[in-house]
């Protein structure tokens, strides 16, 4: 038996003083692992195509890219579940998530670099005159992603 005491490891506190076996111990590092590779993959995609991390919405959008990875039936109803969803986690309103995410797509496309995404993913998903919606980008990137995380 191991001793959570410090979880440090473990994005919440879900096994903190608990006594667990050694079998959920290392599941729960193996989900700590896979969060933390797929947040760094986020981000390198976003930062690449020109999302500013200093932007709410960058957070708003790495949060929905998540969220729609462990439930891809989020994708469906963006704006009735998805958005008051991450609202609750920032503690705002579905609206402004929907807006700091259209902001953060909108700089990205100003400067012209999201159709590097074409490259980073090896297919022709977007093009120059094309700007992706929300839910586009959104399912885009989880479903990329998803892939790489399995």
């Amino acid at each position: 038996m191991i001793y959570a005491m410090n979880s440090t490891s473990f994005k919440d506190d879900q096994y903190k003083g608990e006594i667990m076996s050694s079998e959920k111990f290392v599941e729960g590092a193996k989900i700590a692992k896979q969060e933390r590779f797929l947040d760094k993959r986020i981000m390198d995609i976003f930062l690449s195509i020109g999302i500013p991390a200093h932007l709410q919405g960058y957070q708003y959008l790495k949060e929905s890219v998540k969220m729609v990875i462990s439930d891809p039936t989020l994708i469906n109803s963006i704006t009735k579940r998805l958005y008051p969803e991450v609202a609750k986690i920032y503690d705002t309103t579905a609206c402004r998530v929907e807006r700091g995410i259209r902001h953060a797509l909108e700089v990205a496309y100003t400067k012209g670099r999201i159709v590097l995404l074409n490259e980073l993913f090896g297919v022709n998903a977007l093009t120059d005159a094309e700007k992706p919606t929300n839910s586009e980008f959104v399912a885009l990137i989880a479903d990329r992603l998803s892939l790489e995380v399995r």
